[in-house]
């Protein structure tokens, strides 16, 4: 038996003693976790309103609960007693009753229950993620990073003349820094596009102005043009000459969007 098989037995035979792990990502740390809730339930070691799983994100406490359902109909097809059968069958008819929750909704469930004696208004709110000052940490370093944009800064603010009506540059990267933050759990780096933007654009471009010629050919009450004259209009602006590079590539990029939304 290897070490690592060793640990994994460990996890799920010694449910009496409080265990530390440390694990890089994708080393299966989630699965342990949630088969060593489903031995602690079967065992009957903890009731499911007993059950605490705090975590990260609200993502993932979501997929937890969600994996934690799934292993507990999988364990009870095969449990080793009718007893443990009982208590797995038990736990999915009560999972609502189990803690799986965010670290800062953990603490704000904890207050709730005792806020007189933490000393706390009653009714408090929690912002996730820090809220406000994300938002200040953010206008910060953005207003810094306007002083001397970096490459990709320019390119991506370029994309503002593209942008939909209402949205500004800050607001769209704002929201990309909230939307990594309830992905933070995922340290894999991006691979990037498998194609380079313009071969990939050039391989499409004859393609794309054989639509658009036979397209404004119709009459322009057509329903088909219709539909398509914003991106016929954002095409025109894709292959206009004397435009900057990034703002051409901001143009093509709009492209598929616009077409898929018509």
């Amino acid at each position: 038996m290897t070490t690592d098989e060793a640990l994994r037995r460990r996890v799920l035979e010694d449910l009496d003693r409080s265990l530390f792990i440390e694990a890089s990502a994708g080393s299966g740390k989630t699965r342990e976790l949630v088969r060593r809730a489903v031995a602690l339930l079967a065992g009957g070691q903890v009731e499911v309103d007993r059950l605490a799983i705090v975590t990260f994100t609200e993502k993932a406490a979501g997929e937890l609960k969600l994996r934690l359902r799934q292993q507990l109909d999988a364990e009870r097809t095969t449990a080793s007693s009718p007893e443990a059968r009982a208590r797995l069958e038990g736990a999915i008819a009560r999972l609502e009753e189990a803690t799986i929750d965010t670290i800062h909704g953990f603490c704000r469930e904890i207050l709730r229950a005792r806020p007189l004696d933490a000393g706390i208004d009653p009714t408090f709110r929690v912002e996730g993620h820090g809220g406000r000052l994300l938002a200040l940490a953010f206008r910060s370093w953005f207003a810094e990073q306007l002083q001397h944009p970096s490459e990709p800064l320019r390119r991506f603010l370029a994309r503002g003349r593209v942008r939909r009506p209402g949205q500004t540059p800050s607001g769209e990267l704002e929201d990309a820094v909230r939307s990594f933050l309830e992905h933070r759990d995922l340290t894999a780096a991006w691979p990037g596009p498998e194609e380079d933007p313009p071969v990939l654009w050039a391989e499409l471009a004859p393609g794309l102005e054989d639509l658009a010629r036979d397209v404004s050919l119709g009459e322009a009450s057509d329903p088909l043009r219709v539909a398509l004259q914003p991106w016929l209009d954002e095409y025109a602006l894709a292959v206009g000459p004397g435009r900057a590079p990034e703002e051409l590539e901001a143009h093509r990029v709009a492209l598929p969007g616009l077409l898929k939304n018509g």
